[in-house]
């Protein structure tokens, strides 16, 4: 079970993917894409490799956000497999495994 998803962060991913249901993707490549936003015809550009989205969110968070998760969902991935690794578990658990001097 290498790689788990804390449950903070998976809290922080469920309401993104709720409302990214009603956006619309237009691809640009393999692993980049606009995102329009429903209504107000907002645009924003993903681009998964490098992690970014123009939103800011992805960046400033290091979790896919709403746009990210649209167009991740379109191709058939999993919003939580493109989490920073100090989102895991693993990361947490080694973080805390060292002891704190308090002094």
């Amino acid at each position: 079970m290498k790689n788990v998803i804390n449950d903070s962060t998976i809290a922080k991913i469920y309401p993104q993917s709720a409302e990214a249901v009603c956006y619309h993707v237009q691809r640009a490549g393999l692993s980049s894409a606009v995102i329009l936003t429903t209504g107000t015809n907002k645009r924003c550009a993903v681009e998964i490799p490098k992690k970014e989205c123009s939103c800011g969110f992805y960046q400033e968070e290091l979790i896919p956000c709403r746009h990210a998760i649209k167009f991740l969902t379109s191709i058939g991935s999993d919003p939580k497999h493109c989490c920073l690794d100090i989102h895991t578990v693993e990361y947490l658990r080694q973080m805390y495994a060292e002891g704190a001097d308090p002094l």
